[in-house]
């Protein structure tokens, strides 16, 4: 079984659940790291090309776990809080890892896999959360152009004049229940991919016969932030812009992750993202199914991030081009 070590929310793990090993590293501010490993019995010939490829994976796996443990800690339906919900992750997203290698051996189309020695600049649309809530239809995501494709959410409500009670219908949520945002954001100068989270809530002293182009529309609807990992630089900043417009009945919430390079404000690139809807019903927390993506659907010549092939070569210095087929095998 696996053990926390260090207390406190953000507890570090030990030991091993399932295939997973956890183990703990200080680090040279006096803090602790997370580290994440495949537990193999079997130690003789690790240094085939099928130990290779498990480290690469395992190497992705870990990246994203490190990023993004406070949502891993509590978004699947009906998983214990904490290392289990973590680890339910792992086990969940390692056969897709697997098979995009195995489908999409030369191509990135929104993922990229670790380099040996340097894991950072690693991200992968992976499965977050799953459970029972059914996601909104009326909540949309537009994507804005190149190079940072800023991310805004898009609630479509269905009167012309809309109450504070149609933004909970529209999204199917109490007044306990929150759409929580995570995005995946990078700084390709500094070559590391961070995180942040964003949680909307209806306030709690705003009535549901409250007009939402009266007054403030952050008297209405409540947003939180939180860094999860920053990209490389010590200042970030997480914006985020709430408007509602009576014309287009549209609720947006707009994501503008920055840093500051030290005479202005840079915005990040956003790489993935995915919401994640919560609510408290029937006596349990339920959570809906939700997927990091990538900004746009990607042709072959428009890759963007690293192709499997391109990072194992790091991983497997005998490694020569090859499909996958022909380097591996159909196993």
């Amino acid at each position: 079984m696996a053990r926390s070590r260090v207390g406190g929310s953000a507890a570090k793990l030990s030991g091993l659940l399932g295939s997973v090993v956890f183990t703990i590293g200080k680090k040279s501010d006096g803090g602790y790291e997370q580290y994440i490993s495949q537990y193999n019995p079997e130690k003789e010939n690790l240094n085939t090309k099928y130990q290779a490829l498990a480290r690469m994976i395992i190497a992705t796996i870990e990246r994203m776990v490190h990023v993004l443990t406070p949502v891993l800690r509590a978004s699947f339906e009906g998983v214990p809080v904490g290392v289990t919900s973590v680890n339910e992750f792992a086990k969940l997203n390692m056969k897709s890892i697997q098979d995009y290698c195995r489908k999409y051996w030369f191509n990135a189309y929104g993922w990229s896999f670790p380099v040996k020695g340097n894991p950072l600049n690693c991200w992968a649309p992976l499965q977050i959360s799953y459970g029972s809530f059914k996601a909104p239809k009326a909540w949309k995501v537009e994507i804005g152009s190149w190079p940072t494709y800023i991310r805004t959410f898009v609630l479509q409500l269905p009167n012309q004049r809309n109450r504070v009670v149609d933004v909970r219908r529209a999204l199917g949520i109490s007044r306990q229940g929150s759409f929580n945002i995570v995005c995946m954001i990078g700084d390709y100068q500094v070559g590391k991919t961070g995180a942040c989270f964003v949680k909307g809530t209806i306030n709690p002293s705003a009535n549901d016969t409250e007009y939402l182009d009266r007054g403030d529309i952050m008297s209405k609807v409540s947003i939180e932030t939180r860094l999860l990992e920053a990209a490389g630089e010590e200042q970030t900043n997480i914006g985020v812009n709430v408007n509602y417009n009576p014309n287009t009945h549209r609720l947006t919430i707009q994501v503008i992750p920055q840093f500051y390079s030290g005479y202005q404000w840079i915005t990040y690139d956003t790489h993935l993202h995915a919401t994640i809807f919560s609510d408290y019903k029937k006596g349990k927390w339920v959570k809906s199914v939700a997927r990091l993506s990538p900004h746009k659907v990607f042709e072959p010549d428009e890759e963007f991030g690293r192709a499997p092939f391109e990072a194992f070569t790091t991983w497997d210095s005998n490694y020569n081009d090859e499909s996958y087929e022909e380097y591996f095998g159909r196993r």
